[in-house]
């Protein structure tokens, strides 16, 4: 009989809250897996979009290690919060830049061939 072993399963996004005697709900630290500069950089944009946003900054460790940490300190609100909030934001744009990108596919497939020999 093979033996069964437990695999545990890690979560896609982990965020590690600050302790301290200082430690608030506007700050932390997030441990995004298998993502890298792709989302980093756009994310990061949007989250300093964000009026409620002080700081926010992400960092690769290490190639080898398929994760990415974004450190997050807000004004107002919780960090969890505004990294949600910038999470929505960022989907709503891919969400528009898909729509647009079809809509322009189908608008030039339906004109004429201008290539086509007469």
């Amino acid at each position: 009989m093979a033996e069964e072993i437990a695999v545990e399963e890690e979560q896609k996004i982990e965020m590690v809250a600050d302790h301290g005697p200082n430690a608030t709900e506007r700050e932390a630290t997030f441990i995004i897996r298998d993502e890298d500069h792709t989302i980093g950089g756009p994310l990061r944009y949007m989250l300093h979009k964000n009026p409620a946003t002080d700081f926010a900054g992400y960092t690769i460790p290490h190639p080898s290690q398929p994760k990415m940490e974004l450190r997050i300190q807000t004004t107002r609100g919780s960090a969890a919060g505004v990294f949600q909030e910038s999470l929505d934001r960022l989907h709503e744009v891919g969400e528009h830049i898909l729509h647009t990108f079809i809509a322009t596919m189908d608008e030039f497939e339906s004109q004429p061939d201008l290539m086509a020999d007469d």
